[in-house]
């Protein structure tokens, strides 16, 4: 079990540092720091919000992919080679690093969606949709390279929340975040 875990998050870990880049880049490429919905509303409400950027999804892509990079690179490691859900192409890892990190800032934006339309503001709690956004978006485009297996889903469906918001805490301690939670 202890090695379905890991080769669960070994796998998902392009998406899921994608998913907390956005964090730490928020001076970078000023340019990109428009809305991604680009100020739409539905019924007067906007859909996601001045926090979802181009720069977050541009930046959140990158980290992925360096994220596959890095696999590639240690892909030939016994460790790494016992952890591996897929083989490490070069290609493959690169196409899994861009994909998993949209497919998580896809999922936290559905949810920041949600959110907005229910009234939650930003950086306010909607537990456990919070937690498991991201993780949401990277099981589903795990169909494009090799589905993950049950196991590994409830692997990451149980710990990305506990993953999420230790770093959440961490972001707070590190005064990257406003919000404790």
């Amino acid at each position: 079990m202890l090695l379905t875990i890991i080769s669960a998050l070994y796998y998902a870990m392009p998406g899921m540092l994608a998913n907390m880049s956005p964090l730490f880049f928020k001076g970078w490429l000023k340019p990109l720091a428009k809305p991604v919905d680009l100020g739409l509303k539905i019924k007067g409400k906007r859909l996601l919000g001045d926090h979802k950027t181009f720069r977050g999804f541009v930046l959140g892509m990158i980290t992925g992919m360096l994220a596959g990079f890095l696999q590639y690179i240690i892909r030939d490691f016994a460790i790494i080679q016992s952890i591996s859900y897929i083989d490490y192409t070069f290609v493959k890892s690169i196409g899994i690093g861009l994909a998993f990190g949209f497919a998580a800032l896809l999922g936290d934006s559905a949810k920041s969606l949600v959110k907005r339309q229910v009234g939650i503001r930003p950086g306010k709690p909607f537990i456990p949709f919070d937690q498991v956004d991201y993780i949401v978006g990277i099981i589903a485009f795990s169909y494009l390279f090799r589905p993950m297996t049950w196991q590994m889903i409830a692997a990451l469906v149980l710990i990305g929340p506990l993953l999420h918001l230790a770093f959440t805490k961490l972001g707070y301690f590190l005064k990257i975040r406003k919000e404790r939670w």
